[in-house]
């Protein structure tokens, strides 16, 4: 879970690894690491004043921490399994908690004793959140009902109507205190909180809900559910009034268009979507691979996009209105890699066949086959200029191939050097080098015209699955299976900036540099795309 501290620039997150970090929300740069829950950090709240947090835990205990000092303020130890929930009181006095203990607890936070110990479900408690003037507390344990307590006296007020769904997985109060949103198994209901009356039922995406968050004026509810979807209603008549989709697994490549604008990104769901980086939504869905989506591309002018998948086929789409224009069949396993020449006039393609094929864009038509390497190739790449292309293989090899030659192209030339598999390639803006990336750990950036290395970057403590070359070629960017981004230095192959990229536990799996060098975008393996600005 995340949450965005009032009045700051800065984001929480509470993860399956024990930890609460704090990020700097324009940036995405990690700031802070704080270590005490003993398992997975459930539920995560911030105080009214921004100045603390709380977090609730897998081990039963509640944490407040000083955000500015980075400390454990106070522990409040007292549920005897795992913390569900956790909420300030409005005025931050107080803290609430619900547990898969079945009790729901009112803590003082000035001492973390226990205030009230709420009984009376029978089930574990999924949900608790106070009322706007923190006179009430609702709770909910999915099939065992819902409850109402004062907050002061902690006696249960008179019964809700029990709803006819399962699975209380979410609920908050609207800001008149009047009606309450929660969420089930299978859509997100408007209650009066005095009558325990059903006011308006949402219902859309098929996937469960499993969070939601409320407009400050209390007029919209936005909710995220199983498989990637975000949908907006509207809290008086239920009406669906936005729907935005996202990657339900791997997020497996990505490609960024003109100015840093759009992005376009491919996932082991089989979908291929285009972004506008400038509304964060997803502008475009492509009709779906038969298999993953394992590589993708977009033209220099935006107009065209490229995908390769595991069904052996790679498509060239309008980018703009999303309509198949060629189906190109002609590997034998799965499309690993695709590009674009400057001109958008050509593809080329690697595969598991360890073949590299380069076909006319308009078309849809095979120009050529180019063998060469033993194993497959995980990475191609055209030069500026067209002329050349670049290969990265299985096999160690790092191939540059002339394009120029016609049908029979002469032996390509190898660039030797990496220990292991190499995994990426980029050409320089200026196509004079060729940077490559590998399961070896480190980067290379080679001379083209002499095939010699010109340097080597050593930093990462995995496999380096990405690389980018800013335009001026000053700088170089790499991903890794390490959990990290890092910058470089491309002339002296010094280390400039170091970006963990923390999502659960998963890892980058693939990124890529926008063309002004400006940004870039990591996708993980959970389905989640970040963008990150760079330093200047």
């Amino acid at each position: 879970m995340r949450r965005l501290l009032p009045r700051r620039q800065t984001d929480a997150s509470g993860s399956e690894d024990g930890t609460v970090r704090l990020w700097d929300a324009a940036t995405g740069r990690e700031l802070r690491v704080l270590r005490g829950h003993k398992g997975g950090v459930n539920s995560l709240a911030i105080s009214p004043d921004g100045k603390q947090a709380l977090s609730g835990g897998q081990d039963g205990k509640l944490i407040l921490w000083d955000l500015d000092g980075g400390k454990a303020v106070r522990t409040c130890e007292g549920h005897t399994d795992w913390v569900n929930t956790v909420a300030f009181s409005p005025d931050g006095k107080t803290a609430l908690s619900c547990s898969h203990d079945k009790t729901v607890r009112l803590w003082e936070l000035v001492t973390g004793k226990v205030i009230h110990e709420l009984t009376g479900h029978s089930e574990p408690v999924g949900c608790a959140v106070f009322s706007p003037d923190g006179k009430r507390v609702f709770s909910g344990a999915g099939g065992d009902g819902v409850r109402l307590w004062d907050a002061e006296s902690g006696k249960q007020l008179p019964a809700l109507k029990e709803p006819d769904r399962d699975l209380l997985v979410h609920a908050a109060f609207l800001p008149d205190g009047k009606r309450l949103v929660w969420a089930c198994e299978d859509s997100l209901c408007v209650w009066d909180s005095a009558t325990g009356s059903e006011l308006a039922t949402m219902t859309g995406p098929k996937e469960r809900p499993w969070a939601f968050a409320l407009s400050a004026d209390g007029k919209r509810v936005l909710s995220a559910h199983e498989g990637g979807t975000l949908a907006l209603w509207d809290t008086d008549t239920g009406a669906e009034v936005g729907n935005w989709s996202g990657h339900y697994g791997q997020v497996a490549a990505l490609a960024v268009g003109p100015e840093g604008k759009t992005v376009l990104s491919g996932g082991h769901d089989g979908k291929l979507r285009l972004w506008d980086t400038t509304a964060g939504r997803s502008v475009q869905v492509f009709a779906p691979h038969a298999g993953a989506v394992t590589s993708a591309a977009l033209s220099a002018d935006g107009k065209r996009a490229v995908s390769g998948g595991t069904d052996g086929t790679l498509k060239i789409w309008d980018a703009a209105t999303g309509k198949e224009l060629h189906t190109c069949s002609g590997h034998d396993g799965t499309v690993t890699s695709v590009a674009f020449s400057s001109d958008g006039k050509q593809v080329l393609s690697g595969g598991d066949d360890g073949a590299l094929k380069l076909w006319d864009a308009a078309t849809g038509k095979e120009l050529r086959t180019l063998g060469g390497h033993a194993y497959r190739i995980n990475a191609v790449a055209f030069s500026p200029d067209g002329k050349l292309a670049a290969s990265a293989s299985e096999d160690g090899a790092l191939k540059l191939w002339d394009l120029t030659t016609g049908a029979k192209s002469a032996e390509p030339r190898t660039l030797a050097g990496h220990r292991r598999a190499v995994t990426c390639v980029a050409f320089s803006s200026d196509g004079k080098h060729v940077l490559s990336g590998s399961k070896d750990r480190t980067m290379r950036l080679w001379d083209v015209a002499t095939g010699k290395k010109v340097q080597t970057f050593v930093g990462h403590d995995n496999w380096v699955t990405a690389v980018a070359l800013s335009s001026d070629g000053k700088r170089a960017l790499s991903v890794s299976d390490d959990g990290s981004v890092k910058l470089w230095d491309a002339i002296e192959g010094e280390e400039l900036d170091h970006i963990p990229v923390h999502i659960s536990e998963d890892v980058p799996c693939c990124a890529a540099l926008a063309p002004d060098g400006r940004s870039f975008v990591v996708g993980t393996a959970d389905g989640v795309i970040l963008r990150f600005e760079l330093p200047r």
